[in-house]
């Protein structure tokens, strides 16, 4: 971040645990201060096509934490692709309508665990 290097330049040192300022350091100060910092997010970059979706955008659209649809996706739960072309890859989902009700219904969905096979250990 160019405020970093420029405080850095000018010789100014922070309170703690460090000898120059980085990146968080000063988003840390803005956002004590009220001002918000928006970066542009690789998700931007990305073509996508019809109701495609970040894994964050649609752990936000439905309440769900990212962890979670992580998982189905490595299960094979959900249709994505990967995208390689921007600087951070992405995992983009197929998500229309029809889709996110399923997605709805599988959290609201009680939890059932399989028990292990009866299997004597003797």
């Amino acid at each position: 971040m160019q405020i970093a290097e420029q405080l850095n330049a000018e010789g100014w040192h922070p309170a703690k645990r460090r000898a120059t300022f980085n990146a968080s350091m000063v988003l840390a100060l803005l956002s004590r201060q009220g001002i918000r910092c928006t970066r542009r997010s690789p998700a931007h970059e990305v073509p996508r096509q019809t109701d495609e979706l970040t894994l964050h955008e649609l752990a936000q659209l439905l309440a769900v934490p990212a962890m979670t649809l992580y998982a189905w996706l490595r299960k094979g739960q959900l249709k994505a692709r990967r995208d390689t072309s921007s600087s951070h890859p992405l995992w983009l989902i197929q998500a229309d309508a029809a889709e996110l009700e399923r997605l709805r219904a599988r959290r609201r969905a009680p939890r059932t665990w399989q028990r292990p096979s009866s299997t004597s250990l003797t």
